[in-house]
């Protein structure tokens, strides 16, 4: 369970760009795909560490990741270290959060949906690779949701309570804590990009 959040900073702006855990899971059954059409989600939030780690670092639950194309996934968003957070950046010299991840992995030859945190999550789930947040390991998407149920950020999980994201406007891609806020927590699951479910 997480617990004990330290260490909160001002947080970015939301965005009106958010899409309900409802409308995910409906897109899901049906295998509908109009949530993917509404665009990027700003990413907002500040560091903040989160106390309790339960682990799943490396052999969490569920199914084993490809290790080779999370490897090449993590090279490729490394290398975006210290480039500008842009809203609706894909690369490649600006990034948002979606856009970091969605070519992160598409650098590894993996389709995580396009280019917004929904179309990512409403993926992760159609395709069975949401799994339980505490069964997270290397290379998992990270997802938050926010207040009104909708997906506001996404990051890529690095193991030991810490993700490399594309933070928000006037931050620039890094590695980072684990972190949530009261307008932005941590979804209870986390999208497994490789293995086979």
């Amino acid at each position: 369970m997480l617990t004990a959040l330290t260490g909160t900073q001002p947080t970015g702006q939301a965005t009106s760009a958010e899409t309900s855990t409802a409308d995910v899971a409906s897109a899901a059954e049906t295998g509908t795909s109009s949530l993917t059409s509404q665009g990027s989600e700003q990413c907002t939030g500040s560091a903040a560490n989160v106390a309790g780690d339960p682990g799943g670092d490396d052999g969490g639950g569920g199914f084993t990741p490809d290790a080779a194309a999370v490897a090449t996934a993590i090279a490729f968003a490394e290398q975006q270290i210290g480039k500008p957070y842009v809203f609706g950046g894909a690369g490649p010299d600006s990034w948002d959060c979606s856009g970091l991840t969605m070519v992160a992995y598409q650098a590894a030859g993996v389709d995580i949906g396009e280019h917004s945190v929904s179309a990512q999550v409403v993926t992760m789930k159609t395709e069975g690779r949401l799994l339980p947040f505490s069964d997270r390991e290397r290379g998992d998407l990270i997802f938050w949701i926010g207040p009104s149920g909708g997906f506001p950020h996404v990051a890529i999980y690095l193991g030991h309570d810490t993700i490399l994201a594309a933070p928000t406007v006037g931050e620039n891609v890094k590695i980072q804590p684990l972190w949530s806020t009261p307008d932005e927590q941590l979804y209870g699951m986390v999208g497994r990009p490789t293995g086979t479910p």
